[in-house]
């Protein structure tokens, strides 16, 4: 029998800016419904490879998704196949109310016609913003506002969810519930601070020092890889 194919396939990435490369030879395969981790030192790539898996920086090199290449798509187009980048805490809409800025994840999407019950369903799964679900969005904390970013993306059921710095601004009570809500997800693939909340969340890992990719395994046996760990953890 034939394997399914990954959520996604990523062989030879390579990103430069201008003449100076960033990431080279970059090869993932992340399991379909698992929650994948890349760590590694400051600077070694990680946030410039989610960006380029998700188009919003050029790259070099095959990107699959479940089987289909999207290397040559635009990030609008690899919206629409259901890739999802929650960026630092980037894209928030001062303007609106929290509830409204959740909406905007199935604005345009033919889950539009069940927005009130997707915005619910946001709410629920992160409860910190149901008591300020009509409070204007850029009066919230920065943690908070990534919460709503994270809400927005998730109420948009991503095939694979692409997540940069999961708890930014976050304490590390909210930080661990975000991650067992992500977990929880299916495919996602993220990048955080906290070594140590990445390990026991994931069911894979990849280590980067400076853009390449030198460990690939499993979280128990990169935690006993002391030798890539220790740089990072004394940082």
């Amino acid at each position: 029998m034939t394997a399914p194919p990954a959520a996604l396939s990523v062989r030879g990435l390579e990103v430069a800016f201008g003449p100076v490369p960033v990431c080279v030879g970059i090869d993932l395969d992340l399991p379909a419904g698992a929650l994948g981790a890349l760590v590694g030192t400051n600077g070694a790539g990680k946030s410039t490879i989610l960006r380029a898996l998700a188009g919003v920086i050029p790259a070099r090199g095959s990107i699959r998704l479940f089987g289909e290449e999207i290397s040559g798509l635009s990030p609008r187009q690899r919206v629409r196949r259901g890739v999802m980048l929650v960026a630092g805490g980037r894209g928030t809409f001062p303007s609106l109310t929290v509830e409204e800025s959740i909406a905007v994840g199935v604005r345009n999407t033919p889950l539009a016609k069940e927005a009130a019950a997707a915005v619910e369903r946001g709410l629920t799964l992160f409860p910190h913003l149901a008591s300020r679900r009509r409070q204007r969005t850029g009066t919230l904390s920065a943690g908070e506002q990534h919460l709503v970013i994270l809400a927005r993306a998730v109420i948009a059921r991503p095939r694979v969810l692409l997540v940069d710095e999961m708890s930014l601004g976050l304490s590390g009570a909210l930080a661990d519930d975000v991650g067992e809500i992500l977990a929880g997800l299916g495919s996602v693939l993220l990048v955080d601070q906290s070594i140590t909340r990445a390990l026991g969340l994931a069911s894979w890992t990849w280590f980067l020092e400076r853009g390449t990719i030198c460990f690939s395994g499993p979280p128990d046996e990169l935690a006993r890889r002391r030798d890539l760990l220790q740089p990072v953890l004394l940082a």
